[in-house]
């Protein structure tokens, strides 16, 4: 993990500044960045820029509140469903929980997906296929977050996401997920090893097989960046143009002027999968060649229109 004062947002703003003549100080070990101009002060935190309304930020971080807001609009989504602790009992209701989950796991086999309704990067994010995995994965989840996300899974053939910025799309780009391709000779945890691959979320019984010789093996169901996945253009303009589109709806239904946008390609066709009002690009700029100047255009699109009269 990064220190934040290594971030490459930290240093790009920083640059970014200087050459528009606003002056930068850190606080909490450069998480937040004060930036001052013309008797203005705003606060970049994290990675979420000024602005976004307070409301918009709010939503965009509770993923069930982002689904049922698409839904209603009629923007395709990944539905999520909402499970609180059993301390917040005033706001759980006299039916309590599992009535609801266990019609949810009956619904779509038991198998489904559970995360915190508030949190990024697939992290404390597990697949479930059966009751009992389920009940441990619940339990689990709410000893260290006050709400989750149930949701169906999907299987998802490609992750999209899209950055933007009021109307226009500044960055769009799919996610390959880590593989390894078999030789007829080593298992697939001796392939990743070898690759340097983290197999750790593929199932042992996978991990120990021997793929034929060609075979592409999957290492990981999820498609976040930062739990080994790639950015690769997207080839088709038709896919392009409709996530651009979803993306483009989705933020403007959230109230969000600067933000990601996941969408996922599935048996259903395209859905939005979730926002994000902090615009991460770590990851990107690492794995692609010109990836840090693209950065440093997103970054200093968004500061610009910040600085805007």
């Amino acid at each position: 993990m990064l220190a934040n004062q290594d971030r490459l947002l930290v240093s790009t703003v920083r640059q970014l500044a200087a050459e528009r003549g606003v002056e930068v100080a850190s606080f909490a070990g450069d998480w937040i960045l004060r930036l001052s101009w013309g008797g203005w002060t705003e606060h970049i935190v994290g990675y979420v820029f000024p602005l976004n309304s307070a409301g918009a930020r709010a939503v965009s971080a509770d993923k069930v509140a982002t689904a049922e807001l698409l839904e209603a609009r009629g923007v395709p989504c990944v539905a999520h469903h909402l499970v609180l602790r059993p301390d917040l009992a005033p706001y759980v209701g006299e039916a309590g929980n599992w009535a609801a989950i266990r019609a949810l796991g009956e619904r779509n086999g038991w198998d489904l997906v559970v995360k915190p309704n508030e949190g990024t990067g697939g992290e404390d994010v597990v697949r479930v296929r059966g009751a009992r995995e389920l009940e441990a994965a619940v339990h689990d989840g709410l000893v260290r977050h006050r709400a989750l996300a149930l949701s169906p899974f999907h299987e998802i053939e490609t992750e999209y996401r899209a950055v933007l910025l009021d109307d226009d799309v500044l960055l769009t780009y799919a996610k390959a997920r880590p593989a390894v391709v078999g030789d007829g000779v080593r298992s697939v945890g001796a392939l990743a090893e070898a690759a340097g691959l983290d197999a750790s979320a593929v199932a042992l019984d996978v991990r120990r097989r021997v793929p034929g010789e060609g075979e592409q093996v999957l290492l990981d169901w999820r498609h976040n960046l930062q739990l080994g996945s790639v950015p690769r253009p997207i080839e088709s303009a038709e896919v392009r143009d409709e996530v651009e589109r979803l993306a483009a709806a989705a933020a403007g239904t959230l109230g969000l002027r600067f933000a990601s946008v996941d969408v996922v390609e599935t048996a259903d066709g395209l859905a939005v999968l979730e926002a994000n009002a902090g615009v991460m690009l770590e990851a990107y700029a690492r794995a692609v060649p010109d990836g840090a100047a693209t950065a440093r255009r997103i970054y200093g699109a968004a500061l610009d229109a910040l600085l805007a009269p």
